[in-house]
């Protein structure tokens, strides 16, 4: 993929999806809104100037735009699958669409 060398001066901080989605990101050009979560990529899609958001910025996004009814219970399926967000991250960012976190 054009771009991908880019990526790799950071390769072995990075997963293979996270690579994944830098190189996409990359050879697709303007336009491209990545979803990371992981702090090294995230740290990386900002030295590369890649648009990007994270699962709770996702999720609020589609609540705030009445895609998604409820964002709690999307959010605690996430937390208890790994998604590392402290209770106060999650009270705050509920509390700007409504909704109630109860860690």
């Amino acid at each position: 993929m054009r771009g991908a060398w880019r990526i790799t001066k950071a390769r072995g901080a990075l997963g293979p999806g996270e690579h994944s989605v830098l190189s996409y990101a990359l050879a697709a050009g303007e336009g491209v809104h990545c979803v990371l979560d992981d702090a090294a990529a995230r740290a990386e899609a900002r030295r590369l100037g890649v648009s990007f958001t994270g699962t709770l910025g996702l999720v609020l996004r589609a609540k705030a735009q009445g895609t998604l009814s409820h964002a709690v219970p999307l959010l605690r399926r996430a937390v208890e699958a790994g998604l590392s967000l402290d209770d106060s991250t999650l009270r705050r960012a509920l509390a700007a669409v409504g909704e109630v976190w109860s860690g």
